[in-house]
């Protein structure tokens, strides 16, 4: 896996035909925007809506490989319509939870197909910087694990999260439940309306600048 601007990226094949890839902790299905030869379509087709766009396609299998992996009659959906891709990829790889997969009980995500089909018992695995991979004996402090809350996404339980504009501190989550979801396939940071109102309501009411966001720095805690 590589990083190529604000994702993770990989190659995949379908046959000799080698397919750029993200791999995207916040979606469960693949999604390939290209000309297959080999691919079986079925009778399934659907509609998804992620945050820079909507893509539609029709579901079907072939045989995918990744390194010496072969995953036989892996299902994805080969896309038709989209407003998702651009020049650096043409394949999504989901890698969240099997609930939020699309379809019935005949598909498999990949990253379960994975898992079930190479006897991969470890369901760790790392996004990092390029090149860099994690080595507990080179980090300078005790790598901290957290459960993840909701098996959907990888989402974990955020104590406190802290905004500081120009000296100001504003301060969420301390009175309520929240969760945090770290997404490898976008660099953009989304917040639930009722956190964006109240950070709006102190710093940013209306007639506010929008560019003048940029000069605050934030905090997770």
């Amino acid at each position: 896996m590589k990083e190529v601007t604000n994702a993770y990226t990989g190659t995949i094949y379908i046959e000799d035909q080698p397919i750029d890839c993200i791999f995207d902790t916040g979606s469960t299905n693949t999604w390939i925007y290209s000309q297959i030869d080999d691919f079986t379509p079925i009778d399934y087709s659907c509609s998804i809506q992620f945050g820079s766009g909507t893509l539609e396609g029709q579901f079907g299998y072939s045989d995918i490989n990744m390194g010496d992996v072969v995953l036989k009659d892996q299902y994805f959906g080969k896309v038709r319509q989209s407003a998702v891709f651009d020049d650096s990829f043409c394949c999504i790889v989901g890698l969240a939870y099997p609930s939020m997969k699309a379809g019935s009980s005949w598909h498999i995500p990949f990253f379960d197909s994975l898992i079930s089909d190479h006897g991969i018992t470890s369901f760790t695995f790392n996004l990092a910087i390029p090149s860099l991979e994690f080595n507990p004996d080179l980090t300078q402090a005790t790598v901290s694990w957290n459960p993840v809350v909701n098996q959907l996404f990888w989402s974990l339980l955020l104590d406190k999260l802290t905004l500081e504009y120009k000296g100001e501190k504003l301060v969420l989550c301390e009175d309520k439940s929240c969760w945090v979801t770290p997404d490898s396939g976008s660099s953009a940071l989304t917040a639930p309306t009722w956190a964006f109102d109240k950070l709006s309501e102190v710093w940013f009411p209306a007639g506010s600048a929008c560019a003048e966001v940029m000069d605050s720095d934030l905090t997770l805690t």
